[in-house]
């Protein structure tokens, strides 16, 4: 996609370095660092396509944003779901009006890909449902549980709490 100098890339070892960048950032900006573990999650997904997707936003050949999906099968939705973990634009992009923009390119990519839901994990006071919204996604009344199977000193993570979906 290229419209008004805004690429959506999909990633892989070619654009590893600038998704790097931008995860470690986001994730600094959220969550205060990236652990172990979710470095090396990161990484099987940039060479695993497999497991799910990265693309990476660009403007005026600046790196500006990226967003990550993963790849779940569901007996309820039929099939091969695509999940949406990650989406962020760097701070001197999000008064740009990018992200509707970001997730239809993306919509459309995974479509042609042959999935047929695409679905997004978001907190109650994200902006992002907004988005989501103009773009057709219904909102489901869920409740999102998660329990470490791991201690959580193995888990590479603080505890409860520690990670915002």
């Amino acid at each position: 996609m290229k419209r008004q100098n805004l690429e959506v890339l999909l990633g892989g070892p070619q654009t590893a370095r600038e998704l790097t960048g931008l995860v470690e950032r986001a994730y600094q900006e959220k969550h205060g660092g990236l652990a172990d573990n979710q470095r090396e999650a990161y990484r099987k997904l940039l060479v695993d396509a497999g497991l799910g997707r990265l693309y990476l936003c660009r403007f005026a050949g600046e790196c500006a944003g990226f967003a990550s999906v993963m790849f779940v099968h569901s007996i309820k939705e039929g099939g091969r779901v695509a999940l949406m973990e990650d989406f962020y634009l760097a701070p001197e992009f999000r008064k740009m009006d990018f992200a509707q923009r970001i997730l239809q390119h993306v919509a459309d990519h995974l479509s042609a890909f042959g999935l047929e839901v695409f679905c997004s994990l978001q907190p109650q006071d994200s902006a992002m449902r907004a988005v989501l919204r103009r773009l057709d996604f219904d909102e489901q009344a869920l409740c999102f549980h998660r329990r470490f199977l791991v201690a959580e000193d193995d888990a590479g993570v603080d505890g409860p709490g520690d990670l915002k979906l």
